[in-house]
């Protein structure tokens, strides 16, 4: 993800700001007929708009209130913030090494979460579902690790490679997620 989750909904509230403020008739361009009247389904559109703004505005503190389920899987991670220590991020585990020794040490089984930074459903996942109380008492019976695919943190050398496909195409393994 390219920007962090607060900066995320600052944009989106300024985008739909503008919006009402258009479909209100308080913002025109200079295509727009001038002293139109606003009929009554546009304003109830721009009232839905207003109100999904409001909505989201609480996206942009680091509050409990923060984790905006409507729209969870959209924005970034809970985790990756503006804050140095975000209320709604529990961080994951997310070195299989490190993850593998905890598990050995607590002998408990190792659960690997194949995710991704731009992951929409597992951003939803992780927001509606494993926050639920029965869920997290379920979880602390393993170790979770939560490998990201799409992780373009680049590897050492020592463990760059070039991987053989099952059809003899050469990959490059240049990143964590490659």
């Amino acid at each position: 993800s390219l920007i962090k989750r607060e900066v995320f909904f600052g944009i989106w509230i300024i985008i739909f700001l503008g919006l009402f403020l258009y479909l209100m008739g308080w913002i025109r361009f200079p295509h727009d007929s001038k002293g139109e009247k606003i009929e009554l389904p546009r304003k109830i559109f721009a009232f839905a708009v207003l109100v999904f703004t409001l909505y989201i505005t609480p996206g942009v503190t680091n509050t409990k209130q923060a984790n905006i389920s409507l729209v969870s899987g959209f924005p970034p991670p809970v985790c990756y913030s503006i804050y140095e220590h975000p209320i709604n991020c529990d961080e994951p585990i997310k070195d299989y090494d490190e993850a593998l020794q905890l598990a050995k040490k607590l002998n408990k089984p190792l659960l690997i979460d194949f995710t991704g930074w731009a992951c929409v459903n597992c951003r939803k996942m992780e927001e509606n579902v494993w926050t639920k109380p029965e869920v997290q008492e379920l979880m602390e019976k393993y170790i979770l690790v939560s490998l990201y695919v799409d992780d373009k943190a680049v590897l050492p050398i020592d463990q760059q490679q070039v991987y053989t496909t099952k059809s003899g195409a050469k990959v490059n393994i240049n990143t964590v997620g490659t």
